[in-house]
């Protein structure tokens, strides 16, 4: 090969493999801004699905879990998205354990948190497990105004405004939280 010839070979390569890193830049720039200006893109309010890659790895998606509560569904979805109706509102550590309405206030009940809605569904706060709670939570009801937290050792109140933690006093009753299947059309939209 002459001098020329190698010349021509080098200059060639040279062109495609900078064209390629190229693109590989402009890619990691794009992806870059979209990262840094997610909330101006309103990205963080998309939720992508994820079955062709979960169907590609064999991992198999948990069944939705849901709760009826008051005029709402609560369900979790995926394993870690907790939907409201069929609203997408936060991340909950499976399982769902159980959700409940209260007069202007939703609650679910995560693995071992709180999460607490309006009634449009919005997030209004994630409430760690009470320190003085034993056991793990099982359960979650209302007696009165107040939650009833089922634990692996006991029961307990818990009121949702003040964060206090009673014995438990059940004159009013308790009204369980039960697991059941969101009507058709809902179940068809946390499945997509």
């Amino acid at each position: 090969m002459t001098n020329r010839k190698l010349r021509l070979f080098v200059l060639r390569w040279h062109r495609r493999v900078g064209v390629a890193i190229a693109l590989i830049v402009v890619l990691l720039v794009i992806t870059g801004v979209a990262l840094n200006h997610t909330e101006d893109f309103k990205l963080d309010e998309r939720y992508l699905s994820a079955g062709w890659a979960h169907h590609w790895y064999g991992i198999e998606t948990p069944p939705p879990q849901s709760f009826r509560a008051g005029d709402a569904w609560i369900s979790l979805v995926g394993g870690e998205t907790l939907y409201f109706n069929d609203l997408p509102v936060e991340w909950c550590d499976a399982p769902l354990r159980g959700a409940v309405a209260m007069p202007g206030l939703y609650v679910a009940l995560c693995n071992q948190q709180m999460v607490s809605l309006t009634p449009a569904g919005e997030l209004i706060e994630r409430i760690a497990t009470p320190s003085a709670v034993t056991g793990v939570l099982q359960e979650l009801g209302v007696s009165g105004l107040r939650l009833v937290l089922r634990a692996s050792e006991a029961d307990y109140l818990f009121d949702p405004d003040t964060y206090v933690l009673d014995t438990p006093d059940f004159s009013d009753g308790v009204r369980w939280s039960v697991p059941g299947a969101p009507p058709q059309e809902l179940a068809e939209a946390l499945q997509r």
